[in-house]
């Protein structure tokens, strides 16, 4: 089993990627920073997420399980955001996961 998780370097996706490979799974943990077993991924963006696709089915010829887990908080109550807090609140935890 291939498997591919958002928002991988801590949290619920750390524990998520943790256990999957406990179970056997390849998984490509991926964030927004990359680091020894984490791969760089904005999941905001549509170019970045085909990239990601199409080296994961080149390294390992399909991708069997997405945990769309990345996720973020505003750093205030939601009606504190300014626009640009609250679009990208919205750009990670909905386009995000659309795309």
């Amino acid at each position: 089993m291939v498997a591919i998780v958002t928002g991988a370097a801590s949290g619920i996706g750390q524990a998520t990627a943790d256990r999957l490979t406990r179970e056997g799974a390849v998984v490509i943990g991926t964030d927004l920073t990359a680091s020894a077993t984490i791969r760089e991924l904005d999941v905001t963006d549509e170019a970045a997420w085909i990239r990601t696709i199409e080296q994961v089915r080149a390294e390992h010829d399909r991708v069997d399980v997405l945990v769309n887990n990345a996720g973020t908080g505003g750093s205030q109550w939601y009606h504190e955001l300014d626009v640009e807090e609250w679009d990208r609140v919205i750009n990670v935890n909905q386009r995000g996961t659309y795309l």
